[in-house]
């Protein structure tokens, strides 16, 4: 099973930064990086007029988009479980980051930053890492600039639940 963990915190926490940030440090240790984001207004694809557009306006079920260096794959919502979407599309990561997601279950890398309004806080069971910049009470508590001490409990887990060494 490909370890998921959730990034979770308020809108405008630092959620998408921390992890374009994190990314890194774990590729230069050697893991492959998935991730996924939880649009919860929905979301665009493709400029309206495009290809990819126009095929999924038509009616596909599943659409993909192929360039020289990337895919994009788009296809009809169904309602499944976090863990089902990990499995059956990210073969060959090590972990999966996934922002949002916060009703779901599993380690929780908890972002927050003083001023801003906070979602309720998971239990501190759930958390492998609060992300802050205030003490929140959390066992593990690191700074936003510590990357090297997040992707290390990062790596941790990685290392424990998918039985890698590196």
């Amino acid at each position: 099973m490909i370890p998921t963990v959730l990034v979770v915190g308020a809108s405008g926490s630092g959620k998408t930064m921390l992890i374009e940030r994190v990314v890194p440090h774990l590729h230069r240790r050697g893991f492959a990086v998935g991730t996924v984001k939880h649009a919860s207004g929905g979301f665009e694809v493709d400029r309206p007029s495009k290809d990819l557009a126009r095929h999924f306006a038509a009616g596909a079920t599943t659409t993909l988009l192929v360039g020289p260096e990337e895919q994009a794959r788009c296809r009809r919502a169904v309602p499944e479980p976090l863990s089902v979407l990990v499995t059956s599309l990210f073969a060959g990561c090590d972990v999966v980051l996934a922002e949002g997601f916060s009703w779901e279950r599993g380690p929780k890398l908890v972002v927050h930053r003083s001023g801003l309004t906070p979602k309720p806080r998971p239990p501190a069971e759930g958390v492998l890492v609060a992300v802050t910049d205030e003490p929140l009470g959390y066992p593990v508590e690191v700074a936003p600039e510590k990357l090297d001490a997040i992707a290390e409990s990062l790596a941790t887990l990685i290392n424990t639940t998918a039985g890698h060494a590196r």
